[in-house]
Formats: C-alpha cells, structure tokens, sequence
C-alpha cells in the first residue's frame, strides 16, 4: 500500500499527452458535418438514450407523487396515501388545463403556470372540499411539463433520426436536428480522447510508471528504517526469528567444526 501510495503521489502525467488531448478535443468540438449516415444514426440513439433516461426518472418521480395505479393496487393489494390522492386530484385538474391548452392550438405547454390557471385549479379542488397550496400545484405541473417536453423531446429525436439527407444536403425541415450534430461532436470527443489516452496509457505511462516503481523499491530497500516501519506481522516477524536462528545454528557449526580442528 505504501508502495503504491508512493507511485500514485509521485506520478505525473506527461504534459506532451495532455496538450495532445486538448487538441484533439479542441479539433473533434470543431466538427459540424457528420461525415455519415450511421454516424447520424448513432449520435440520434445517443440522445434518445439520454432522454429516455430522464423520462424514467421522471415516471418514478410521477408514481411516488400519484402511487400505484388501478391494476398494482388490484394485484398488489396496495393503496394510495392522502397526500397522494390530493395530488391525483390535481393532476386531473391539470389534465384539463393541458386538454384545453391543445385544443386552442397554443405553441406548447407553459414550464410555470400563470396565478390566474393556479386559481382555477384552487376553485375546481375546493368545490370537491380539498384545499391545496400554489406549491403543491406547481410542484406536480412541474413534473407532469417535464414528461410531457421529453416525450415531444423523444418524437423530435426519432424523427431527426431520419433526416440525414436534410442534414447533408442542407435541405429545408421543419424540424431542426441540430442536436444530433451537438451530440455527435460530444461523442466524437470522448472517442477521441479515449482512443488517446488508452494509447499513452499503454504505450508510454505504463512503462513510466514500472520506472518510477523499480526507483521507489530501490529506496525502500535501502533504507532499513523504512523496510522495518513497512514490512511488520507475524509472517515477517518469524521470518526475522528464523533468520537469525539460522545465524545462530551456522555460528554453532563454524565453532564445533574449530574444535573438532584443535583436537
């Protein structure tokens, strides 16, 4: 442990590689054509892969918010809390607000609603005898406006998967996929770099490090201090007890073998 402690403290990566990195990193960030239709394809999976993550976390936020639905609670046997039927309530509520907010063609769903929306909900709740706050509104239109921006998110990213030819041609869209060359150069970037480093690691730190090590155990093993602060135990204890009884038994043997001389 020591030892290793030592090498890691000692180490420095090569500042050569470093400024390698960051050129390659600064090269790949530059790039905004991607070069083919399976790397479109590929950086258009990676940013479904990424908001489908957030929409997963989302549900588990939006099933501890509202609790299990009609068929856990049948087949589980299990029931919703008061808080959560309170927040149930509200979000039919709010369902309503969406429909309505469709059907009038409006671009999109607000991220924080408007007091005037908050006080529909409040009186549509308080005629059915609940009483709510504006946080407990906002807080569940926040995570119901989350869901609903990454699936529209998720359809944009599906679609965009397909329009490699817009891209390359530069044709008109009315979809803009931008995204997709955002992601590709982050991806590009950390092939980029990965590939670098897996080669200097390979290639030149590892034999670095072998060195560094080969001069740590070279000191370790001069100076006996050391050695007896970091080699303790029983093992090293009785091989010590050994060592020197061994000492012993050869001063014996050179001593007898003297007599048997003078004899």
């Amino acid at each position: 442990m020591a030892v290793a402690e030592a090498v890691l403290q000692n180490h420095r990566w090569d500042s050569k590689a470093t400024d390698v990195i960051k050129l390659l990193q600064m090269n790949s960030s530059e790039d905004r054509i991607v070069s083919s239709k399976e790397k479109w394809k590929e950086s258009a999976k990676y940013w479904q892969e990424l908001i489908n993550d957030r929409i997963v976390s989302t549900e588990n936020r939006l099933n501890e918010l509202f609790g299990p639905n009609w068929l856990q609670r049948w087949l589980q046997w299990s029931y919703r809390s008061d808080d959560q039927l309170i927040n149930v309530n509200i979000k039919n509520e709010l369902d309503l607000l969406i429909a309505n907010s469709q059907n009038q063609n409006q671009n999109g769903l607000k991220p924080v609603l408007d007091a005037e929306d908050i006080l529909m909900v409040k009186k549509r709740l308080r005629s059915n005898k609940i009483e709510v706050t504006d946080d407990d509104i906002q807080t569940i239109w926040s995570e119901l406006f989350k869901h609903y921006f990454l699936n529209k998110l998720m359809s944009k990213a599906e679609n965009c998967e397909k329009l490699y030819a817009h891209h390359m041609y530069k044709l008109d869209s009315d979809i803009s996929c931008d995204d997709v060359v955002f992601f590709y150069r982050i991806r590009h970037i950390l092939q980029a770099s990965s590939r670098a480093l897996r080669q200097q690691t390979t290639n030149i730190e590892i034999q670095r490090l072998n060195r560094e090590l080969k001069e740590i155990l070279d000191d370790f093993n001069q100076d006996y201090q050391q050695k007896s602060t970091l080699l303790v135990g029983k093992r090293v204890e009785l091989a010590e007890e050994l060592k020197r009884v061994r000492r012993i038994q050869e001063k014996l043997e050179e001593f007898i073998a003297a007599l048997n001389q003078e004899k």
